[in-house]
Order: C-alpha cells, then structure tokens, then sequence
C-alpha cells in the first residue's frame, strides 16, 4: 500500500473516532449533569421529609446536618463518575492515535543500502540550515552571494525561511570564509 492511501486510511479513522468521542462528549455532560440533579432533588426531598418526620432529632432520624452531608457525599459520589466517564471517552479519542503510533514504530523500513555502497567519505560532506535572518531564504541568499558565501533557500528541502549552507570544503577554506559571515551578519 503506498504511503498516501496509508496516510488517507488513518487520517480516516482518526476523524471517524474523534467524531464519535465528540458526540459522546455533547451527549455526556447534559446526561450527567441531570443525573446529578435528580439525585440532589431526590435526596433533598427524601432527607427533608425524614428530617419533618424526626423533627430534628438524632435518636429519632435523620438531622439537618447529616442530610447535608449526605447532600455532600452524593455530590462528591456523582462528580467522581462523572469523571470517570470522561476518562472513558478521552481513551476512545486516544485509541487512533496510539495505532497509529504502535503502526509507526512496528514499521519495517523498506530502504537499503546496495551492496557497493560508498560508506566512507575522505573529506566529508556536512550540511546545515539556519533561520534567514530576514524571514526571505531567497533574500538573504542573494545578500550572501555579494559576500562570496554560496547559500541554497531550503524551502525545496521542506524547511521554508532557512538557508543550507554545504560545508564540504577544506578547513582552512571554513576558517579563511568566517570574516565574510561576520560581514554579512552585520548587515542584519
């Protein structure tokens, strides 16, 4: 399977499970939360009878401040499930994600080296990309051709706004160039 169809099937069901979870987390929190209150409703007139019905009194039933309590244990109670159930959704918006991932790292890569591959380089070739300056890789690359510096926008690298500065010459050619990168900083 080529790479895009791959990138298409999963961006599919990334959508298609975060479209789930968003439907349970509209219908979640109206649930719960009238949950909550038929319970505090329910428990309020129950416990207010019981309190009439002792009138007051601990021997004989249920007091003020033990239906608060209760009042506050339930609370406590229903927002611990309520909770609960949002940890339940956030794994389902999780899952995607992880396959995802479990499919990334279990990848077998499919490059490999010939077998007359050249696997040392005498003088080496290094690249780097660094930030313009100005914000315009095409810009500051033409301001360093002044300076006799050879510079490469690497937006057709990806990586738009930097420069790539190939330093595969001598080292001495690195050290004797410096003062003309000092010179073309300046003039940033």
């Amino acid at each position: 399977m080529r790479y895009f169809d791959k990138f298409t099937d999963i961006s599919g069901d990334l959508k298609q499970d975060f479209s789930r979870a968003e439907k349970i987390l509209a219908l979640n929190s109206p649930i719960m939360m009238f949950c909550v209150y038929v319970c505090m409703l329910a428990i309020s007139w129950f416990g207010a009878q019981m309190v009439v019905a002792s009138g007051n009194n601990p021997d004989l039933g249920l007091t003020t401040g033990q239906l608060g309590s209760m009042l506050t244990y339930t609370g406590q109670i229903l927002s611990a499930f309520m909770m609960l159930s949002m940890v339940f959704t956030m794994l389902m918006m999780a899952k995607s994600p992880l396959q995802r991932c479990g499919e990334i790292l279990g990848e077998e890569p499919d490059l490999s080296s010939p077998a007359n591959a050249v696997t040392e380089i005498a003088d080496g070739a290094f690249y780097l990309f660094i930030k313009s300056p100005s914000g315009d890789a095409n810009e500051f690359c033409e301001r360093a051709k002044k300076y006799e510096i050879l510079m490469v926008p690497a937006d057709s690298f990806g990586v738009e706004g930097y420069v790539r500065i190939a330093y595969c010459v001598s080292t001495d050619m690195i050290k004797r160039s410096l003062p003309k990168f000092r010179d073309l900083i300046k003039c940033f």
